[in-house]
């Protein structure tokens, strides 16, 4: 918590600058059930967050490169040894694939846990807030991680190929111009429906030149 408070200083000068910054992030990524008080997530008046918005952050936490080089950390020591740390979401070290990310506990929030887990190129976050004790958040996380683990997939995108036919230009050097769809490595679904997934295609008949590579032309929808 001290050290949370520090970083806030070090990068807007006051604790306060930076939950003011803390907000207007929230606000952008859709955390529309958050309010920021304090830097360290300590019990305040008007301190508030929902397990929705939880989930939320702990996902665009992940986007970023080398997060989880500390938050799958089990055990460490600092000061040549004189210190050891040790992780304390029990998850990282009895749940395959867990990665981290965050526990938190107060007298007010109770036993809180944003846990996240990867299997076969898939991440799934389970959020429990508000747990009776420390077992029983984890239980709880386990639970909501084994159901997504059992029950959902990442299927590959359908092919395109067939339907992303040359597009006629008017009035441009070229004749037509070839789309090229920027489909996501994989699309989680339940498993029972992975192989049932199909493309629809939408193209104009023709486009007026010019048209800028990288140009938005049509959409997928699958």
């Amino acid at each position: 918590n001290d050290a949370a408070v520090a970083l806030a200083e070090a990068c807007a000068g006051t604790e306060g600058r930076f939950v003011a910054e803390m907000n207007e992030r929230a606000a952008r990524l859709g955390l529309t059930g958050t309010r920021y008080e304090n830097a360290s997530g300590l019990d305040e008046d008007g301190h508030y967050t929902t397990a929705r918005d939880v989930a939320l952050l702990s996902r665009e936490l992940l986007r970023h490169d080398g997060v989880t080089g500390y938050t799958s950390v089990w055990q460490d020591s600092l000061r040549d040894g004189a210190t050891e740390l040790v992780n304390t979401n029990r998850l990282v070290r009895f749940y395959d694939g867990c990665v981290g990310l965050k526990t938190g506990t107060t007298d007010a929030a109770g036993h809180c846990v944003s846990a996240a887990a990867t299997r076969d190129d898939m991440t799934l976050i389970a959020v429990v807030l508000g747990a009776p004790d420390s077992d029983s958040r984890f239980g709880s996380a386990r639970q909501l991680l084994d159901y997504g683990f059992s029950a959902f997939t990442k299927a590959p995108a359908p092919d395109l190929s067939a339907g992303l036919l040359p597009v006629r230009v008017a009035h441009g050097a070229e004749e037509t111009v070839q789309p090229v769809a920027d489909a996501p490595a994989g699309i989680v679904v339940e498993k029972s429906r992975a192989a049932d997934l199909v493309a629809e295609v939408e193209l104009p008949q023709v486009l007026e030149a010019p048209v800028e590579e990288g140009a938005v032309i049509g959409s997928v929808t699958v």
